[in-house]
C-alpha cells in the first residue's frame, strides 16, 4: 500500500522508503533534500530538528526562511536515550521518519521557545497597540460628544434666562396697564361726580 504523506514543498507523496522528517510546530512532513538536510546528516545527527516556513512566520520571524535546529541547543530535559533509539529505529528499517517520536513532539529547543517568545510578545505588542488605539478613539469620540452635549446646554440655559427675563418684563407691563387703568377709572369717576354735581347746582339755579 503506497504512503499517503505528502512533502509539503514539493508536494510530492514520500515513499515509505524515503527518509524524511516532520515540522515541530505543524507536523506536516517534508523530504530531507527538499529542506535542504542531507541523508547523510540525518543518519549522524539524531537530534535534527525542523521548522517549517509557515510556523516560524506563525512564530513572528521573518517567514522568507525555515529552520532547521541540528540540536546544539537541545532542551537537556528530554530523556536523550529515547531520542536516540527513537530515530536509530526510524533510521534503521524503520519508516525513515526523523524527529517525530512522541518526547520530540513535547521538546522545546531554544530556537522553537525563541519563536514562541517573539510569537506572544508580536501579540502582546499588536493588543496594545490595538487597545491604545481604541481607547484614544473613544476618549476623542466621548469629548466630542461632551462638547455637543455641553454646548446644548449652554444654549437651553441661554433660552431660559431669556424667557425669564421676558416673562418679568410681561409681568412689570401688565402692572403698569393696570395702574394706568386704574387712575384712568378714578380720574372717570372724578369727571363724572363733578358733572353730577354742576347739574345739581344748575337744578337748584332754576327753582
Amino acid at each position: 500500500m503506497p504512503s499517503l504523506l505528502t512533502c509539503n514543498v514539493c508536494k510530492d507523496h514520500i515513499a515509505k522508503s524515503k527518509y524524511k522528517i516532520a515540522c515541530k510546530g505543524c507536523a506536516n512532513f517534508f523530504h530531507l533534500d527538499c529542506v535542504g538536510i542531507s541523508e547523510a546528516e540525518a543518519k549522524i545527527n539524531k537530534q535534527l530538528r525542523y521548522t517549517c516556513v509557515c510556523c516560524v512566520r506563525a512564530a513572528g520571524g521573518s517567514g522568507d526562511a525555515d529552520v532547521v535546529d541540528r540540536g546544539t541547543k537541545v532542551n537537556t530535559a528530554v530523556d536523550g536515550s529515547r531520542v536516540g533509539a527513537t530515530a536509530d529505529a526510524s533510521l534503521n528499517g524503520g519508516d525513515g521518519t526523523v524527529g517525530v517520536a512522541a518526547c520530540d513532539v513535547v521538546e522545546n529547543s531554544d530556537a522553537l521557545r525563541e519563536l514562541q517568545d517573539n510569537l506572544i510578545s508580536s501579540m502582546k505588542q499588536q493588543m496594545d497597540t490595538y487597545m491604545a488605539r481604541y481607547l484614544s478613539e473613544f476618549r476623542t469620540k466621548t469629548d466630542t460628544l461632551f462638547d455637543l452635549y455641553n454646548a446644548q446646554i449652554t444654549e437651553v440655559k441661554r433660552d431660559v434666562v431669556e424667557l425669564k427675563k421676558t416673562v418679568v418684563e410681561l409681568k412689570v407691563t401688565v402692572s403698569e396697564v393696570k395702574s394706568t387703568a386704574l387712575l384712568a377709572e378714578k380720574k372717570l369717576a372724578d369727571r363724572i361726580s363733578e358733572l353730577e354735581s354742576f347739574n345739581n347746582v344748575l337744578s337748584h339755579g332754576d327753582m
